[in-house]
């Protein structure tokens, strides 16, 4: 993509989120490699990754974990909106930002799911961020356990202090 001989730059991420993210990086990494791309990898602790990477200020390249959404604007705006806390790919792109902004308007269920699908189409052709993986969760529970949802977070006790057993 322009750089017939690649080209070097540094991958910053953090240890404060386990051994399975650096084991990703390091595995994203050979995979660079393979295509001519050299990272350096920028292991942060994790406040200072807080400060600084999870706030889109690092140089070259940054990798870390993505957070849910439960509704398409949560996944759009934050990320694609100039000037957004969560935009860490420092994306500035009028048209994806018309188009977040237009899906926000819309009041017709139908017509807002078909432009939350053109946007998907439009940001995966441009590559402004790139997802490696999706989590599915699965959760049973006992019928008689009620007030009960899958907890997708450390709050636990939250979600233990609402239910109550029907038996």
């Amino acid at each position: 993509a322009g750089y017939a001989k690649g080209f070097k730059s540094q991958l910053a991420t953090t240890s404060g989120y386990g051994r399975d993210l650096l084991d990703a990086v390091q595995l994203v990494q050979r995979y660079l490699k393979e295509v001519g791309i050299e990272v350096e990898l920028k292991i942060q602790e994790y406040g200072a990754y807080q400060a600084t990477t999870g706030q889109g200020k690092y140089e070259g390249l940054a990798m870390g974990p993505y957070g849910v959404a439960w509704e398409p604007d949560g996944a759009l705006y934050g990320p694609y909106m100039p000037d957004q806390l969560r935009n860490r790919g420092h994306v500035n792109d009028p048209k994806l930002a018309a188009m977040v902004q237009e899906q926000r308007r819309l009041k017709d269920p139908e017509a807002r799911k078909q432009l939350v699908l053109a946007i998907q189409r439009y940001a995966a052709e441009q590559q402004y961020y790139v997802y490696l993986s999706s989590q599915v969760v699965t959760a049973s529970w006992q019928p008689y356990m009620k007030n009960y949802a899958p907890n997708l977070n450390s709050d636990f006790g939250s979600r233990v202090a609402a239910l109550w057993l029907d038996r």
